[in-house]
């Protein structure tokens, strides 16, 4: 619509509403229709303040709805520092516990090479037996077949659970990286404006210097 017809039918509406009206309120509905009256509906939340004279004089927006993504992750920070508070009581604790469970995957995968190395050896003196059967022109006994491919299937099976271990340490360093690091974050962040700053070594409260 033109501005000179708009213009024109506002003046109407406006003529329309209580003579005694000191403000008046345009809005939309949610057919897309245009309403100017001197009564706001109750549930209406967005609208335009009018003057006697059909001017704008303030205009309302309709209330901010809280993103509800903001809202999960507030909740999902707050499960995190709950699960923080519950694991650990210091960076301390986070280092030691890092450093033993590291220890318990390096004693497995040593003992996992070491069971590698008897396989390997093995196999070794397996295929030397068969070769001695080539040798003679005759064939190697089904037994001995049998070994070496159940040999074969042991050390197979041994380096998938050594390159499972070895990513197992690599994700432990991270996991336990990523845990110092938010832990530290709230710490910092509950300390933040408090006459006292916690000792992160030691979960004691410390004055500020």
């Amino acid at each position: 619509m033109a501005n000179g017809s708009w213009h024109w039918v506002l003046m109407c509406l406006v003529s329309s509403v209580s003579v005694g009206a000191t403000e008046l309120y345009r809005w939309v509905d949610d057919q897309g229709r245009v309403h100017v009256s001197d009564r706001l509906p109750p549930d209406q939340t967005s609208y335009r303040a009018l003057n006697a004279r059909g001017l704008p004089i303030r205009e309302v927006a309709p209330p901010e709805i809280p993103d509800p993504n903001d809202l999960a992750a507030r909740q999902a920070q707050a499960r995190e520092a709950d699960r923080l508070r519950r694991l650990y009581a210091s960076e301390a604790e986070i280092s030691a516990l890092r450093d033993q469970r590291i220890e318990d995957l390096k004693a497995s995968l040593a003992f996992l090479q070491d069971q590698r190395a008897s396989l390997t050896a093995q196999l070794a003196a397996l295929k030397t037996r068969q070769r001695t059967f080539a040798e003679s022109g005759k064939a190697a006994p089904p037994l001995l077949q049998a070994q070496i491919r159940r040999v074969k299937a042991d050390l197979d099976a041994h380096d998938r659970a050594i390159a499972e271990r070895q990513t197992d340490m690599t994700h432990t360093r991270a996991v336990y990286a990523a845990d110092l690091k938010a832990y530290r974050a709230l710490v910092s962040s509950e300390t933040a404006g408090s006459p006292e700053s916690v000792n992160p070594e030691s979960g004691s409260p410390r004055p500020h210097p």
